[in-house]
């Protein structure tokens, strides 16, 4: 399963910059550089001492050619990314470069790495556990400062300190429940046996608070998806670029510029928000503009809220209501626009119409009232995130295992209620070891490893 031989790869992103990094990990790292690098340090690269780095140039000796003036840094196993010895070769960043570099690597003996292979070579060497090489895909996905700090505390280690608390407490109880089966004289007493179900209990409310985080962890991971909607030339696109500040949306007085809709991300108090401005929900007589409200009524149906925006220079039409059916049930934000231009509206109506809901009046032209509607994001947010965050969240595959193990365990607390064989009670908690197992990676396919790795670049 574990291939020892010797990976490269480009370990920064490919495009014109100031520094780029190829990387090897494996046997022969230091022989390959040797072979591709001239080292203006008199000692031989394969003694150079661990964390040293060294200056030179990067040689194609079959072409007799100078590729790139580089530092090279010498990491010997065990203290490295890997535990495995390891150069990193920093050249100027250009693809050309890179690519050559990563040719001389390849030529000399090296393979390229598969996706994520870096971090999963940490993994099978015992470095970190799987929920951290998890939290290293979350550390580069982080796409706000919440989220960052979240996927930072699962790469220290958290998760799998409590996940390896609760196995302690399992593998005692099934030591207990053995005993009793090897040695038949030594039955469970009654005080044993309800010390046995207070412990399973606890560690049930262990796994339920890891269980709660789950929402927590995918609004950190993932953020908030938020659709714009509302009746042609409201303001949406208007709305959509202020909250980027950028022209990302077109805005003309032209009804219906929108024909699908935009999607991108900003964060709001260190939180991921991903805005979709949608198309003007209304008939449309051609087909592109039927499939933007087509699109723009799936997206309202994925999104987790919604802004409502309403002119208030327009008496409320049939179109508004329209619309308004549709994002009835969902969390929303009303906003009236415009309010810089003479006021034709009937709030009155308006209120019945969005069943008494809050609504925020804005002149989006002037940013007038914007501060406001930015409180009423953070409000869903933090309602969104009512647990909070404790330093430890879970996500989707760990949610499943916990949900199986305390399925497992709760099997095991009956079992124990009506005296059934402590065997059949020993071997439902070695199931539920199996399953926390798998959340740190003790227990582990090549299926599960090739599905969590895949994700990285």
């Amino acid at each position: 399963m574990f291939n020892n031989d010797t990976i490269a790869a480009i370990s920064t992103p490919v495009g014109k910059g100031g520094i780029g990094i190829v990387r090897l990990s494996g046997p022969l790292s230091f022989q390959i550089g040797k072979k591709i690098l001239n080292l203006s340090s008199p000692d031989n690269l394969l003694q150079t001492p661990s964390h040293t780095v060294l200056y030179g140039w990067l040689f194609d000796k079959e072409k007799k050619i100078l590729i790139d003036e580089v530092l090279v840094t010498v990491l010997r196993e065990p203290k490295t990314y890997t535990r495995e010895d390891m150069l990193e070769i920093s050249c100027h960043s250009g693809e050309t470069v890179l690519k050559e570099a990563l040719s001389l690597c390849i030529k000399n003996g090296a393979r390229i790495a598969e996706p994520g292979e870096f971090t999963k070579r940490a993994f099978l060497n015992g470095r970190i556990d799987l929920s951290q090489a998890e939290a290293v895909l979350d550390i580069i996905n982080s796409g706000a400062e919440r989220s960052l700090i979240a996927a930072a505390e699962q790469l220290k280690g958290r998760l799998g300190k409590k996940i390896r608390e609760i196995k302690d407490s399992i593998i005692d109880i099934i030591s207990e429940l053995e005993a009793s089966v090897d040695f038949p004289e030594e039955e469970l007493e009654f005080e044993k046996r309800e010390s046995i179900l207070k412990e399973l209990s606890f560690q049930v409310k262990k796994i339920d608070f890891l269980l709660s985080t789950e929402r927590a962890g995918k609004i950190l991971r993932e953020g908030l998806t938020c659709a714009i909607v509302g009746k042609p030339n409201v303001g949406k696109s208007t709305l959509f670029n202020t909250l980027l500040d950028e022209e990302r949306s077109i805005v003309t007085p032209i009804p219906g510029t929108t024909r699908d809709f935009i999607r991108e991300e900003f964060s709001v108090d260190g939180f991921q928000l991903k805005l979709a401005d949608t198309a003007g929900i209304a008939e449309m007589d051609d087909e592109l503009g039927k499939e933007g409200v087509r699109r723009s009524r799936e997206q309202i149906e994925k999104s987790d809220f919604v802004i409502f925006i309403i002119d208030s220079s327009r008496e409320i039409s049939d179109e508004d209501i329209k619309i308004f059916s549709l994002i009835k049930a969902k969390e929303k934000i009303v906003l009236l626009n415009k309010t810089d231009l003479p006021k034709k509206i009937d709030t009155e109506i308006l209120s019945r119409l969005i069943n008494r809901e809050k609504f925020t009046e804005v002149s989006l032209k002037d940013k007038k009232g914007v501060d406001e509607f930015l409180l009423e994001i953070k409000r869903i947010i933090a309602k969104n995130n009512s647990g909070g965050f404790s330093g430890i969240t879970i996500n989707l595959r760990h949610k499943s295992l916990l949900e199986k193990a305390k399925e497992v365990i709760l099997t095991t607390e009956k079992t124990l209620e009506h005296n059934f064989s402590e065997e059949f009670a020993s071997f439902d908690l070695k199931e539920a070891l199996s399953f926390l197992g798998e959340i740190t990676g003790e227990t582990y396919t090549e299926e599960i490893l090739n599905r969590i790795f895949e994700n990285f670049c």
